[in-house]
């Protein structure tokens, strides 16, 4: 263990009874490489921030709003980002796609809100790389597809997460709805593994956190495009976010 980050132990995960096969892949992200630098514009003179290479820190998800991370890969593997402010933004891994309509799939990441207040806060699979355009499908509206577990500290205990299932303007809530998930609380400045997973044969999508399985609902609004994972927040009060890991695996 260091600097409060674990290694990746695969038995532990809430994945149900899926396994890597010739028909799934995997993905595994452990934040252990190095930083690159990316060019904010294109130019002799453009600036450039420090990136983890395969992920996005941004607010919509152009070169203009490309964030630097905070932390970068630290020992013992872990990435954080600044969202210290109003503004929103998030963690995004663009190239890790998933057909999530078209068969089984399992998400989880381990993050630590260093701190929790007049915050929103997401995690899960998004169509849109802006994160702006993810959080408006809290409650559904028109655009972007999500399959997240959320925190909106306008409608919920503070930490307290929500999950949604959005497809254009269709949405399925958690079952508790705004009450959040029961078992599903955030606590500041601690790690939590959030998963969730979705099984086509029953028609099922699942939420876990720490391991503990907090909701179930329908699929019948789930996406029929290609998503990929995120990890957002944004807020007056937030200090930071520290990700350990983010795994994947879907069927091919």
């Amino acid at each position: 263990m260091a600097n409060g980050t674990v290694s990746y132990r695969g038995q532990e995960l809430t994945r149900g009874d899926m396994g890597p096969s010739n028909d799934t892949f995997e993905y595994f992200e452990d934040f252990i490489g190095c930083l690159e630098l990316r060019s904010v514009a294109v130019g002799v003179d453009a600036a450039s921030v420090s990136q983890y290479p395969g992920t996005l820190v941004s607010t919509v998800g152009t070169d203009a709003t490309i964030t630097a991370v905070a932390n970068g890969a630290t020992s013992g593997g872990s990435i954080s980002f600044d969202a210290a402010s109003t503004t929103l933004e998030a963690l995004s891994i663009p190239n890790c796609s998933i057909d999530v309509d078209a068969g089984d799939w399992f998400i989880e990441a381990r993050v630590s809100v260093e701190t929790l207040g007049a915050v929103v806060f997401a995690f899960g699979l998004q169509e849109n790389v802006s994160f702006t355009a993810s959080l408006a499908q809290t409650v559904g509206a028109a655009g972007d597809d999500v399959v997240m577990m959320f925190y909106d500290s306008g409608s919920t205990t503070a930490g307290l997460l929500e999950s949604s299932v959005t497809k254009n303007t269709d949405h399925t809530a958690n079952t508790n709805a705004a009450a959040g998930m029961t078992g599903a609380q955030l606590v500041a400045g601690t790690f939590h593994r959030l998963a969730i997973r979705h099984d086509k044969g029953l028609g099922k999508v699942y939420f876990y956190f720490d391991g503990s399985l907090v909701d179930e609902v329908a699929n019948t609004n789930m996406s029929d495009q290609i998503l990929h994972p995120f990890i957002g927040s944004g807020g007056s009060a937030l200090a930071s976010i520290v990700v350990d890991y983010v795994y994947v695996l879907a069927d091919r």
